[in-house]
């Protein structure tokens, strides 16, 4: 991810949801309609919180882009870590699982909340309570993509001295490094 941060990376998510969605003709504000009344039934106690369900792939992607896009909005605002994993819930529901992690992940290559860095985001997230693993899995994946290991981008990378202590550290490190090799020789043939 180099170049490119994280909130660029999900705006254009965002984008080719909807794209994709607005070409395949679903209706996107139908879609995003129908989830907000199943919200209100819910807050009004007349419904049990569940998942989104959608009625095809195009449909989810327009589910996603709107849960992308909470994110963002909460982001925008001001709110940190913790209000919105109270707003948005603490339970390992995809949805959730994606939305506050991103949110610890945005914050923490902003350096609000804990700090700047992937060990701030990481720590961020897993501090949030509920279903924390998962989430702090998806923040650190994100903070390692855009980051690396040690310093990078001017802002901490994974800790060394935490890839260190793994049984696995110098195999991931490895396989990372191919991974990088990888993708530099497919952008290269494609130039």
């Amino acid at each position: 991810m180099t170049g490119c941060t994280i909130r660029t990376a999900i705006d254009a998510a965002i984008k080719d949801a909807e794209a994709a969605a607005s070409k395949a003709g679903v209706n996107a504000k139908a879609v995003c309609a129908r989830l907000e009344k199943e919200e209100a039934e819910v807050a009004a106690g007349r419904a049990k919180k569940s998942p989104p369900v959608a009625s095809n792939a195009t449909e989810g992607e327009v589910i996603v882009a709107r849960a992308l896009r909470q994110v963002l909005s909460l982001l925008d605002a001001g709110q940190g870590q913790q209000q919105v994993v109270d707003a948005l819930g603490s339970s390992c529901i995809l949805l959730n699982s994606i939305q506050t992690p991103i949110h610890a992940a945005c914050e923490a290559e902003a350096g609000r909340g804990r700090g700047a860095g992937y060990a701030a985001g990481t720590r961020q997230a897993l501090s949030s309570g509920g279903c924390n693993a998962s989430r702090s899995l998806v923040a650190g994946a994100l903070l390692g993509a855009r980051y690396g290991v040690g310093e990078g981008s001017g802002r901490e990378g994974v800790p060394a001295s935490w890839v260190a202590r793994t049984d696995v550290g110098e195999e991931a490190m490895r396989l990372a490094g191919k991974l990088g090799q990888d993708r530099a020789m497919d952008k290269g043939a494609r130039q």
